[in-house]
C-alpha cells in the first residue's frame, strides 16, 4: 500500500512532466526548474498554467495541461473556412 505522501510525490511529478512536455522541452533532468506554485485539490499550477492530475486505481496517477478558456481550441479556430464554404468551395 502506498503512503499519502508517495501519492502527493508522484502526483506532483506527474504535473511537472506535463508541464515540461507542454513547453517542448521536457525537464532536461532539472526538475527543480518547474515549481508547483499553488494547489487547489487535484489541480497543481506550474508557472501560469493549470495541470489536473487524477489516480487511476491503485498504481496509476496522470496528469494533463488544463485548456485555457481564453485561448479558442483547434476546433474554434476562425481561420477556416465553416463547413459550409468548404462544401460549397468543393462542389
Amino acid at each position: 500500500r502506498q503512503s499519502v505522501r508517495d501519492v502527493e510525490l508522484t502526483r506532483w511529478w506527474a504535473a511537472k512532466e506535463a508541464a515540461a512536455k507542454a513547453a517542448g522541452t521536457g525537464m532536461q533532468g532539472r526538475p527543480k526548474d518547474w515549481k508547483v506554485v499553488d494547489v487547489d485539490g487535484d489541480r497543481l499550477r506550474i508557472g501560469d498554467r493549470w495541470f489536473g492530475t487524477a489516480r487511476l486505481g491503485a498504481d496509476h496517477i496522470v496528469a494533463w495541461t488544463e485548456i485555457d478558456p481564453a485561448v479558442p481550441a483547434a476546433t474554434d479556430r476562425t481561420d477556416r473556412p465553416a463547413a459550409t464554404d468548404r462544401t460549397e468551395a468543393e462542389g
